[in-house]
């Protein structure tokens, strides 16, 4: 992984097409990236990453936790957002966090989804195809195919025809 960062962040500025000699690096330190996917300068990319066919990810997103992470085909990212797979529950009163176990949970982003420049995407949330996530949300529940989602937490606004 420090070797992706330190080199790959440079590549956008030594050769042409950067972003796709990134994504083949990429599934040398990932689960699996596609040849045809573009990854920006800056992504902090997790082992647990599977990207498909045509997916667009966003500079200086970042990808953490202890599960699977699926982006979709031809998926388009902004910039700077955060995928995080691991959760903690809050305690009851006068109980610590110290006392409870995280947990960790997959996310699965669909096919065709648009997901705005600073978004949030935490453990278990899946997002259906077709969805397009406004900048700056957070979404915390799944998104059903189709919806248009804004906000933190993400409400549906409405639904587009897939």
């Amino acid at each position: 992984m420090v070797a992706y960062d330190g080199f790959a962040r440079r590549l956008h500025t030594l050769v042409p097409g950067g972003h796709r000699l990134r994504a083949r690096l990429a599934d040398k330190v990932c689960s699996s990236v596609a040849s045809t996917a573009s990854i920006e300068p800056g992504v902090k990319l997790s082992r647990h990453l599977v990207v498909l066919d045509g997916a667009g990810i966003g500079t200086g997103s970042l990808f953490t936790g202890n599960e699977t992470i699926t982006l979709g085909r031809r998926l388009k990212m902004g910039p700077r957002c955060m995928f995080i797979t691991n959760d903690h529950p809050i305690p009851a009163d006068r109980q610590r966090f110290s006392e409870l176990r995280g947990t960790n949970r997959p996310i699965v982003v669909g096919d065709d989804v648009f997901i705005g420049a600073g978004s949030l995407v935490l453990a278990g949330v899946t997002i259906g195809d077709g969805a397009a996530v406004g900048a700056g949300s957070v979404v915390v529940r799944d998104v059903p195919p189709g919806a248009v989602v804004v906000g933190a937490p993400a409400k549906i606004v409405r639904t587009r025809k897939v």
